[in-house]
């Protein structure tokens, strides 16, 4: 069974919908966000100052919340 590590860029306005990037890292999301449930309410190297945003999509209130309970409010 594998564990799956939620991230907050399934619940982020800024995500590209079509792939694995974003505003914030238009060549990539790092793997520190992606897959490991990084908090980009804090600014990353390399983030050009843009960090979360919560969506305005209907998945995006419930995939925060869960990425708190697996994570806490950090």
């Amino acid at each position: 069974m594998t564990d799956y590590n939620p991230s907050q860029c399934y619940a982020c306005e800024r995500k590209d919908k079509q792939g694995l990037t974003c505003e914030a890292f238009p060549d990539g999301i790092p793997d520190l966000m992606l897959l490991h449930g990084g908090d980009h309410r804090i600014p990353l190297l390399g983030d050009g100052g843009k960090q979360f945003m919560i969506g305005d999509f209907e998945e995006a209130e419930q995939n925060f919340e869960y990425w708190q309970q697996v994570f806490g409010p950090q």
